[in-house]
């Protein structure tokens, strides 16, 4: 379900939960910046939440371009981890990708490699590296 950017706060928990070790492993945790940096994200990319078993459980958030759908923030709460309401998301993303001919764009924290491993089991493939990322892409087979 898309939600508006004044819904921001709600999304900004999930945010919180899932990023905050990967970031603050690499930079320090800046409780007031990493808000109102979500909070500015929010008003130029779509937000989503997502809805598994009849509930709220994460979000997405995600930028449609010509060529590429990039997945900018995906996060789930700690209940919904490991269910497998992530890889569903992503046939589902895969989907939309290939009804609109184009291919899938990412970043992970290069501190989270769990994030890495679930991604290319996901069918992603690394691009580029930098000091603090994995950017990875999939395209439509």
């Amino acid at each position: 379900m898309a939600v508006a950017p004044s819904e921001s706060e709600r999304l900004y928990v999930w945010h919180r939960e899932a990023m905050k070790p990967a970031i603050a492993a690499l930079e320090g945790w800046d409780e007031a910046l990493r808000f109102a940096d979500f909070e500015q994200l929010s008003r130029r990319v779509p937000s989503y939440v997502i809805q598994a078993d009849g509930r709220d459980c994460g979000y997405l958030q995600v930028l449609p371009r010509a060529d590429v759908l990039h997945v900018v923030n995906v996060a789930f709460g700690p209940a919904s981890r490991g269910a497998g309401h992530g890889a569903r998301l992503f046939d589902w993303l895969r989907g939309a990708a290939r009804r609109r001919r184009c291919g899938l764009h990412l970043k992970t924290y290069r501190s989270n490699p769990r994030a890495l491993a679930f991604y290319q089991r996901e069918g992603f493939v690394i691009r580029c590296i930098d000091a603090r990322h994995w950017w990875l892409d999939w395209s439509r087979q």
